[in-house]
């Protein structure tokens, strides 16, 4: 997975989905389960060798039927890629479940959930850019958010957060555009 990524990366409810197709004879998936966490957003930082990956876990009250959710973000370590390869050649399928050690596992705030995440960069170094929502019962539209800077922190490989901006609505998009400035879609 390290020498490059050359097929899609898929968030699904189960865990992240990871192919790439080396020829027409070979592809490699590997599933990533992440237990109660849904994945919902992806993205990777080659220069720090780690996948940042927005998640929402949802539970239900078994007595009353109330739903909670629970955000957070997770950076995983890409040079901890376990599993065994998925080989697919005509009718022959193997397919075993892999897993990468978590650098970070950072819980959102209650009512929060993420929306958007993307690689930054901030003078000469590299961070995670996370858009938040608050959920709250009544609201047709998000009337309120959070940007999060994530980073990492010295030379030990793990990650916190250094910043963060209040907003008015939902980031349902976020990118760095050439310039280096923050850009935000929110709310439609």
């Amino acid at each position: 997975l390290r020498q490059g990524l050359a097929g899609p990366i898929r968030a699904a409810p189960a865990g992240l989905r990871i192919g790439r197709i080396e020829d027409i004879q070979r592809v490699d998936i590997r599933t990533v389960p992440f237990e109660e966490d849904g994945p919902q957003r992806i993205t990777h930082d080659a220069s720090k060798s780690t996948y940042g990956v927005v998640c929402l876990r949802r539970d239900i009250n078994r007595s009353t039927g109330e739903q909670t959710t629970q955000g957070s973000i997770k950076i995983l370590d890409d040079e901890s890629f376990e599993g065994a390869r998925t080989v697919l050649s005509h009718l022959q399928c193997q397919s075993t479940d892999a897993s990468f050690t978590v650098l970070a596992d950072l819980p959102l705030l209650e009512e929060e959930e993420g929306q958007s995440i993307c690689v930054m960069t901030v003078g000469a170094d590299k961070c995670y850019a996370i858009g938040t929502t608050f959920v709250r019962p009544g609201e047709t539209e998000p009337s309120s958010g959070r940007i999060l800077l994530v980073a990492q922190h010295g030379s030990d490989r793990s990650f916190h957060q250094v910043a963060t901006h209040n907003i008015a609505g939902c980031p349902y998009a976020i990118v760095e555009p050439v310039l280096g400035h923050l850009a935000a879609a929110v709310n439609s």
